[in-house]
């Protein structure tokens, strides 16, 4: 296999505007995980409430004299947060897989062994989709291993190439993102994980299930039919092992009702994901069985103690 190298470190507006609230979202979490603390009390990513696809950070203006302590219990979070470390152990593991398998990826390419190299792919980009509740932490990272919107870097770099008989071996990509999964590795292990944060994840990852479903695929490249599927199944695997491991028993505990939506949520979201080609999903019930998903998180949030958004936090 080749040196590794060292790399540096409100009302529907439609999909233009889902996918900004989303990307907004996803950069002010990042802003105030990656400071080594978690989002205060009072400051969860919640639901806005009045309309599908509004969504909001709430408090996302976190100058010191607004931020406030909500009225979650010391000993509950103490609580949560230790459980949050349990699952960055847990989640440390699909990191590793993920590292382990690009790096095999690109010693067969080296090889031309272009067999291994796809499954290796395959197994490495399952091993990660697990982990991305806890991606939303590391922005700079992940946007060159798994970018959204980005052809030419990462997972979709390399499957363009990998996956088309005749093309060139995406030596250069394989390298390049081997680099920023050790890199990430690395820094995951560094960092702390605390409950406000995978909370965050979560609710993040969750109201990006539906991504793309309202606006075609282009074959051959990552979020293609033959692709989208095993990734969510693998996303939503990675969003279930962080709430039950977190959340499920103190939100039993707290309130009535609210743990036992979450969960007829994700066996609904895993029975539809169940089919065995995307031309077999059944869109228009799983857009709204991932809203009714997100509609539980939010009130788990809620249920918690963390204060839910202000009128005028909301993202217009």
């Amino acid at each position: 296999m080749g040196k590794r190298r060292t790399s540096k470190i409100g009302l529907e507006k439609g999909p233009a505007m889902y996918r900004k609230s989303l990307d907004f979202i996803a950069v002010v979490a990042s802003a105030l995980l990656l400071t080594g603390t978690c989002l205060p009390p009072g400051r969860a990513i919640a639901d806005a409430g009045s309309a599908p696809g509004r969504l909001q950070l709430a408090g996302w203006d976190m100058a010191p004299d607004r931020i406030t302590t909500g009225d979650i219990d010391p000993g509950l979070l103490v609580t949560l947060d230790q459980a949050a470390a349990t699952y960055k152990q847990l989640a440390a593991a699909d990191v590793a897989s993920a590292v382990t398998n690009i790096d095999k990826m690109l010693a067969a390419l080296e090889a031309s062994d272009i067999q291994t190299a796809r499954q290796a792919f395959i197994d490495g980009r399952a091993a990660y989709k697990r982990c991305k509740v806890l991606t939303v932490k590391f922005p700079y990272l992940a946007s060159g291993i798994d970018p959204r919107h980005d052809s030419r870097v990462g997972f979709r770099a390399i499957e363009t190439r990998l996956f088309t008989p005749g093309a060139p071996l995406p030596l250069a990509e394989a390298q390049a993102l081997s680099d920023k999964l050790h890199t990430f590795q690395g820094v995951f292990a560094a960092e702390p994980v605390y409950a406000h944060g995978v909370m965050a994840g979560i609710y993040f990852r969750v109201h990006g299930l539906g991504e793309g479903l309202d606006k075609g695929f282009d074959e051959g490249k990552i979020g293609s039919r033959r692709y989208w599927l095993i990734d969510r199944q693998n996303e939503v695997a990675g969003i279930e092992l962080a709430w039950n491991t977190v959340f499920s028993a103190a939100v039993k505990k707290t309130t009535t009702g609210v743990d036992d939506r979450v969960q007829k949520g994700f066996a609904e979201v895993n029975r539809l994901l169940g089919v065995a080609s995307f031309d077999q999903l059944d869109v228009p019930a799983f857009e709204t069985t991932s809203q009714m998903l997100a509609d539980a998180i939010s009130d788990a949030v809620l249920a918690l103690g963390w204060r839910p958004p202000r009128p005028e936090d909301a993202e217009d």
